[in-house]
């Protein structure tokens, strides 16, 4: 941020991004509070992932988060 202007050269103490669980165990409260804001999905159940073997977090929940970015 320190060369975005408007930024007067602000510079954060603090990390802005880091790596997190979004499911299984670890997953952070703020991935628990938004799943649950949402309706849970009503396509086909194995659509959350197409190869069992992809998915590498416990538990699974139909509400999980398949892809994140």
């Amino acid at each position: 941020l320190k060369y975005v202007r408007p930024g007067g050269g602000f510079e954060p103490a603090f990390p802005l991004f880091e790596k997190c669980d979004v499911n299984g165990e670890k997953e952070l409260p703020l991935f628990t509070f938004l799943k649950s804001a949402l309706p849970s999905p009503s396509d086909d159940h194995v659509s959350l992932m197409t190869d069992p073997k992809s998915i590498i977090w416990s538990p699974v929940r139909r509400n999980d988060i398949s892809w994140n970015f």
